[in-house]
C-alpha cells in the first residue's frame, strides 16, 4: 500500500529554506550493500537547493547552526513493504521498503535485520533534531527505498514472515530449490486471493493476538502467494494473494482448495470488541474471540452477507415464532432464552438483537434487514426461521416471578430457582478483600479460590463442575482460622459454615465461567449470606427433614426438588458426611455417595439439598428424600 503525502506552508518558502539548509549536517544516509540483479539503486527524496533568502525571512540569530544540532534516532514510518525473489539458483530474497521523512529536517539514518526461525524483523530508523530544540524544518514529506537482501537460507515449500518497525506485516512461501525461478513453463502471475472466512484469536493469558484468514485457491494450479498487514488507526488492511499459472493453455482440475494464514497483530485487542478488516479492498467487521470468554453475537453489521444485495435495506421488526426460557444444570443456574423468529422472503436477513432488562421484566427485540420501500425488488416467498439463543445471565433471585417479553410475542415468565433468597441480605466481597458483619464484630476476608471447575455458560458438561473459595475470620482481634465453602450443585458439600455463632453462606461467585468479561484470571466477587446467631439446640431436640417441590418453567415434565434438615445440633455427628437418596414416585430413585473430611466437633452438618429430575409422563407424584435416619415427603404435580 503506498500513501502519498504532501504538506505546503504557505508564507513561510523563505524560512523554511533556511531551515532546509541548517538540517544538511544530519548523519548521512546508510545503503544497501547487496541488492538484485537489475534492481536500481535506493533513492533518497531531498529537498531542492534553496534559492537566495531575504534576510527579513532568516530564523533568529540564536537559532543553532548545523554543527550545534543535536540529532536523535526514531523509527521511520513505513510506507510499503514488497518481497521480490531474484533469478537466481538458489533464490534470492529481497525486501523492497519505502519509508518516509517526515520534514526536510529527517534523514534516513540505516536498517537492522534480525531473524528468530521463520521470521524476519526489519527496524527502519531515520535521523531528526531531537525534541527541545527551536528548529525550523520545511514541511516536505520525502521518500528513501532500501533494498534489503535476506539471502537464500529459505526452506522450500515453508511460509515465512516478515515484519517491518511492527508496523507492516508481510508473508511469502520459499520456492523449492529444485525449481528455477525463470521456468517459462511455472511462471505465475499473482492475483488476489477470495476470502472464505476471518477471525480474530485472542490468547488472554499471554495478551498476544493474531487474525487467522482462510482463503481460496480456486483450482489445482493455484499456490497460496503471501499475506501482509498494515495498520492505519483502527483499521486492519490486509492484503493476501494467490499465484496462478501464466500459461492459460494448461489444464486444471476443477478443485477448490482453502489455506489457513494466521498473522500476528500489533495493536492491542480486547476479547468481545469489534474491529474494521479492510481485506482486498472489502470490509468486514470482525469479532475478536478468546476461548474462555463468551460474546453477544455481534450480528453481520458491517460485514459482507452471502450474495450481498446491492440496493438498500430497512432494519424491521422480526417476527417471532416461539420463545423459549432454559437453565443451566448449575449453581447459580444460567438463564438462556432460545427465539425461533422468522425470515418473511427470500430477501429477509437476520440482523441484531438487543436486550434491555428493568428489575423483573426483560425486553429483547430482534430485527430482520429487507429491502427498503422506495426498492422495487423480487423477492422469493419462501419464508424461513432463524434460531438465536441469549444468555441473560444468573443474577435471578430465588421465589421471584421474571418475565421475558421479545418483540409483540405474549411474554414468557419463570421463577428463580437456586439463586440467592431476596429476603436475605447479601455480602459481596471481592477477592483479596475483607468485610466487617453487622455488629462489626465479625470480620471475613476473601483469601482465595481454591478451585472452579463449573460448566461454562451454554455448554453441556458430564459433569456440574463445582466452585470452592477459602475464607479467613477474626472476632475481637480473635483468629477464627480459615474455613472452606463449596459451591456444588449436587449437594455433597456444604456451602455454609459456622463462624463466630453465625451461619456465613456461599450462594454466588461471579463471573461465571463463560460469560462475557470472565477470563483466565477473573476479579472474582463472592456473594454471601450471614444468618442471625445460631440459637443452641437443647441435647432432646431430634433433627427433622422437610421437603417441597415445584415445576420448572418451560422445562416439560421437569421438577425441582428441595429438602431442609430442621432441628439437631449443627455439628451433630449421627448427620455428619451421609449420602442421600430420592426416590421420585415413578419408580425411579438417585442415590449420592458423600466425601468429606473426618469430623471434629468443629464440623457442621449439611441442611440444604437440591435436585432436579425429568418425568417420562405427567401426573402426580410422591417424591421420598432419605439422609440417615431423617425422612422427608412432598406431592409434585407434573403437566
Amino acid at each position: 500500500m503506498n500513501i502519498k503525502r504532501l504538506f505546503a506552508v504557505a508564507g513561510l518558502a523563505g524560512f523554511a529554506m533556511v531551515a532546509a539548509v541548517a538540517c544538511q549536517g544530519a548523519v548521512p544516509a546508510a545503503q544497501p550493500s547487496d541488492v538484485p540483479p537489475n534492481s536500481q539503486t535506493p533513492t533518497t527524496l531531498e529537498p531542492s537547493e534553496p534559492p537566495s533568502i531575504p534576510t527579513s525571512s532568516l530564523p533568529p540569530k540564536d537559532s543553532p547552526d548545523a554543527s550545534e544540532i543535536v540529532m536523535a534516532e526514531v523509527r521511520a514510518p513505513i510506507e510499503s513493504v514488497k518481497i521480490n525473489i531474484a533469478e537466481s539458483f538458489p533464490p534470492q530474497y529481497f525486501v523492497a521498503i519505502m519509508s518516509g521523512l517526515p520534514s526536510g529536517c529527517a534523514k534516513f539514518n540505516d536498517y537492522e535485520v534480525s531473524r528468530d526461525g521463520n521470521t524476519v524483523s526489519i527496524e527502519v530508523t531515520n535521523l531528526q533534531p531531537a525534541e527541545g530544540q527551536m528548529i525550523a524544518c520545511t514541511a516536505i514529506y520525502g521518500y528513501h527505498d532500501s533494498n534489503i537482501n535476506l539471502g537464500t537460507d529459505f526452506v522450500g515449500g515453508e511460509r515465512y514472515t516478515v515484519e517491518v518497525n511492527d508496523s507492516v506485516t508481510e508473508t511469502f512461501v520459499a520456492q523449492e530449490s529444485g525449481i528455477e525461478a525463470g521456468d517459462e513453463t511455472g511462471a505465475r502471475i499473482s492475483e488476489p486471493a477470495p476470502i472464505d472466512d476471518l477471525r480474530i484469536d485472542v490468547n488472554t493469558l499471554t495478551g498476544d493476538s493474531e487474525l487467522v484468514v482462510r482463503s481460496g485457491l480456486p483450482n489445482s494450479c493455484y499456490e497460496f502467494g503471501k499475506a501482509s498487514l498494515v495498520y492505519d488507526g483502527d483499521t486492519i488492511h490486509l492484503d493476501i494473494s494467490n499465484l496462478r499459472l501464466a500459461d492459460q493453455s494448461i489444464m486444471c482440475a476443477e478443485l477448490y482448495r482453502t489455506v489457513e494464514t494466521r498473522l500476528a497483530l500489533k495493536t492491542s485487542v480486547e476479547p468481545c470488541e469489534t474491529y474494521t478488516v479492510l481485506a482486498n479492498g472489502n470490509e468486514y467487521s470482525v469479532q475478536a474471540i478468546a476461548p474462555n470468554v463468551r460474546c453477544a453475537d455481534p450480528g453481520p453489521v458491517g460485514q459482507p452477507l452471502p450474495n450481498e444485495p446491492d440496493y438498500s435495506t430497512v432494519s424491521v421488526p422480526a417476527p417471532i415464532e416461539s420463545v423459549m426460557i432454559i437453565s443451566t444444570r448449575s449453581l447459580p443456574p444460567q438463564y438462556v432464552v432460545k427465539i425461533i423468529s422468522g425470515l418473511p422472503s427470500g430477501c429477509a436477513q437476520f440482523f441484531d438483537y438487543k436486550m434491555v432488562r428493568d428489575g423483573d421484566d426483560i425486553r429483547i427485540s430482534v430485527t430482520n434487514l429487507v429491502p427498503s420501500p422506495e426498492t422495487l425488488v423480487m423477492c422469493t416467498q419462501i419464508y424461513a426461521y432463524h434460531d438465536t439463543s441469549i444468555n441473560i445471565g444468573s443474577d435471578f433471585e430465588r421465589g421471584v416471578k421474571y418475565s421475558v417479553r421479545v418483540n409483540d410475542f405474549p411474554a414468557e415468565t419463570f421463577v428463580g430457582v437456586g439463586g440467592p433468597d431476596r429476603s436475605k441480605s447479601g455480602l459481596d466481597i471481592p477477592l483479596g478483600e475483607s468485610v466487617k458483619v453487622e455488629d462489626q464484630s465479625l470480620v471475613l476476608e476473601f483469601t482465595e479460590v481454591t478451585a472452579d471447575s463449573r460448566c461454562p455458560a451454554n455448554v453441556v458438561c458430564v459433569w456440574a463442575g463445582e466452585a470452592k473459595i477459602l475464607l479467613s475470620a477474626t472476632a475481637q482481634r480473635e483468629d477464627l482460622g480459615e474455613h472452606d465453602l463449596v459451591l456444588d450443585p449436587t449437594g455433597a458439600s456444604s456451602n455454609s459454615a459456622t463462624i463466630d455463632g453465625r451461619v456465613v453462606t456461599l450462594v454466588a461467585l461471579n463471573p461465571y465461567p463463560g460469560t462475557a468479561g470472565s477470563s483466565a484470571s477473573p476479579d472474582y466477587v463472592a456473594t454471601l449470606t450471614v444468618s442471625e446467631p445460631a440459637v443452641s439446640e437443647e441435647p432432646s431436640s431430634v433433627p427433622a427433614a422437610t421437603g417441597w417441590a415445584e415445576a420448572i418453567p418451560n422445562e416439560p415434565r421437569t421438577a425441582a426438588l428441595h429438602a431442609e434438615i430442621v432441628g439437631g445440633a449443627d455439628n451433630d455427628k449421627s448427620l455428619y458426611c451421609l449420602g442421600t437418596e430420592w426416590q421420585f414416585g415413578d419408580g425411579n430413585g438417585m442415590a449420592s455417595i458423600a466425601s468429606c473430611l473426618p469430623w471434629t466437633p468443629a464440623s457442621t452438618i449439611q441442611r440444604d439439598f437440591e435436585a432436579t429430575y425429568t418425568y417420562d409422563a405427567s401426573g402426580t407424584y410422591e417424591v421420598k428424600f432419605t439422609y440417615g435416619t431423617v425422612v422427608a415427603t412432598s406431592i409434585i404435580e407434573v403437566k
